[in-house]
């Protein structure tokens, strides 16, 4: 007999964590009932699970957790989002073990304390550098049986180091193969090394980084690069694009910059180009563009720091530079121009690792060991 899972996702977009749950969610299904949470849902996640039988409800009192919230009406609509949560549950069934996607729904576990159900967290953060960030940490070992990080990197945000191992364990990621379409994307058949850049428009995920990175090239070198940016701008931050835009015109290098905004498959222009790059300036915890771009057979250039350096060997699957380094990640480039690196080897490695590694059923075996309820 099946047992019954309830899942409680904070947000519903296209980006890592949320997509990395319906993944989750199809590894799960075969061994539970599954009924999912979503705060102000609208069909992403519903259109990323390919399980039947999946309930999804839209959940608008799922109190949320940020670093906004940290003022007196923000903490205000946080009571009374977890007042209305509280009603909302005593409806619901007693389930064998609730699951929290992500720090952002910690909040969601207060009804469920006193219940003898397994709770388990999944974090996809690493905030140890916040205040906020690291009593999330404390609270989430506190309120749960089990604490799934991404990488190595999360988990010792989230133990601050001690030998927690049974209840911290560590989970790599895993994707499917990539779909791409027969079209040929034409702009990249143009002379240039074109490098693709997949992410929301912030200065923590490296917009600006790799900017100023590109002014300090010389102009004879950086003319020959291209970056395809897709993502769009945060919710907290809506101008974000439009600021970095103006940003790319004033540092005089906005013809190196295609901004596309936000697409839904960026596997087709990943495919096509010569390099993936993730420059996060944040400690990254484990990008899912790395998978992506493995499971294409795409060379990626990323920092030495965050989840991508358990992953990335340098030279080998990929190409790493330092993140403390301010010249890093120019030399890198100018490197990458020169042709010093064979980039169809370094993807053929990357996929190689993939498939050992990274693949959907790798992650599907993995994730199922730590949803055995047994193993509590």
């Amino acid at each position: 007999m099946k047992k019954s899972l309830l899942i409680i996702q904070p947000f519903d977009d296209y980006y890592g964590a949320t997509r990395i749950l319906a993944f989750t969610i199809d590894s799960l299904a075969e061994n539970y009932n599954i009924t999912v949470l979503v705060k102000n849902e609208i069909g992403i996640l519903r259109e990323l699970i390919n399980s039947e039988d999946v309930q999804v409800v839209s959940c608008s009192s799922i109190p949320m957790i940020h670093s906004k919230m940290l003022t007196l009406s923000g903490v205000y609509k946080f009571f009374n989002e977890l007042t209305s949560f509280y009603l909302y549950t005593r409806s619901l069934s007693k389930f064998d073990c609730i699951y929290v996607n992500t720090f952002a729904g910690l909040g969601a576990l207060f009804p469920f304390l006193l219940e003898r159900s397994t709770k388990v967290v999944h974090c996809h953060e690493e905030q140890s550098s916040k205040f906020l960030g690291r009593l999330l940490a404390r609270a989430a070992l506190f309120m749960s049986d089990k604490v799934i990080c991404v990488s190595n990197v999360v988990k010792s945000y989230v133990t601050n180091g001690k030998p927690l191992d049974k209840r911290v364990p560590v989970v790599w990621n895993g994707i499917p193969e990539m779909n791409i379409s027969e079209a040929k994307i034409t702009s990249f058949d143009d002379g240039y090394i074109n490098i693709v850049l997949v992410g929301r428009v912030t200065k923590e995920k490296g917009y600006w980084r790799l900017a100023e990175s590109l002014v300090a090239i010389e102009e004879s070198v950086r003319k020959k690069i291209r970056i395809h940016a897709f993502g769009d701008s945060p919710p907290n931050n809506p101008n974000s694009l439009d600021c970095f835009n103006r940003y790319l015109i004033d540092l005089g290098i906005s013809d190196l910059f295609i901004l596309y905004g936000f697409t839904k498959t960026p596997a087709d222009y990943m495919y096509q180009s010569d390099l993936v790059i993730v420059p996060s300036v944040m400690v990254d915890p484990f990008p899912t563009t790395i998978l992506e771009a493995f499971s294409l057979g795409k060379a990626v250039i990323t920092s030495d720091h965050g989840g991508a350096s358990e992953i990335v060997k340098h030279g080998r699957n990929g190409l790493l530079y330092s993140n403390d380094s301010e010249s890093g990640l120019s030399e890198l480039l100018r490197e990458v121009v020169s042709g010093k690196y064979d980039l169809l080897s370094i993807g053929e490695e990357g996929n190689q690792f993939y498939i050992d590694n990274l693949s959907i059923s790798s992650f599907k075996k993995r994730i199922q060991k730590e949803f055995n309820l047994d193993s509590f």
